[in-house]
This record gives C-alpha cells, structure tokens and sequence, in this order.
C-alpha cells in the first residue's frame, strides 16, 4: 500500500526530498557562516589587543624614558650643589685659617681682649 501510494507520488515525494535537502544544505551552510564571524571576530580581537598592547608598551617606554632623564638631571643637580655646598665649605675653611693666622700675627697673640687691631682682623678691614 505504502509502494503503490509511493508509485504514484514519487514526484511530490522527489520534489520534498529536494527541498528538505536544501534546507539543509542552506542550514549548513548558514551554521559554517556564522562559524567563519565568530572566528573573524575572534581574530580582529587578538589583532586589537595586540596593538593595543603596543600602544602601552610604547608610551610605558616613553614614560620611562622620561622618568630617567628626569632623574639623571636630579643627579646632575644634586652633584653640582653637593659640589657647590663642599666648594663653599673650603673657602669658608681657608678663611678661618687665614683669620686665626691673621689674629696669631697679632702683638699678644694669647691675649683674650679686643683691641683695635683684632676688631680690624675680625672686621676685614686692613690695618
């Protein structure tokens, strides 16, 4: 009964077979389309993490590089004062020998009183 109903349907049963046959192919290859975006999605994400990435790096770079010039000239500073502040000293130094050698020069050199020669000494005026 089924193969005589079949007989004299075969081509409603054909032209079903065809559609339902494209269908899936069309539903294949709609499911390997959307496989294909999602892997191009996944790409063009690494490839922007990527660059940006990159970015980060480069202006991490600079900023290091910006912090270091910044403390190699803080060092060259500190060096020049700490060179000033040790030049200042010496000269301070070597005027007091020149005050102590000045007031030993002095008559009665031992003496603990203020005359008018050890206020001149002490004054910078010359005698």
């Amino acid at each position: 009964m089924l193969s005589a109903w079949a007989a004299r349907n075969w081509k409603a049963i054909v032209l079903v077979l065809v559609v339902a046959g494209l269908f899936a192919a069309g539903g294949v290859g709609f499911w390997r389309g959307l496989v294909e975006i999602g892997r191009r999605q996944d790409k063009a994400a690494a490839i922007a993490r990527e660059l940006q990435d990159a970015k980060w790096k480069a202006q991490i770079a600079e900023a290091n590089a910006a912090v270091s010039a910044a403390q190699a000239g803080q060092a060259i500073a500190s060096a020049r004062a700490d060179a000033a502040t040790r030049d200042a000293e010496a000269r301070f130094q070597e005027q007091l020998k020149q005050l102590e050698t000045n007031d030993a020069a002095l008559a009665g050199g031992a003496d603990l009183g203020l005359r008018r020669d050890r206020v001149r000494v002490l004054g910078g005026a010359r005698p």
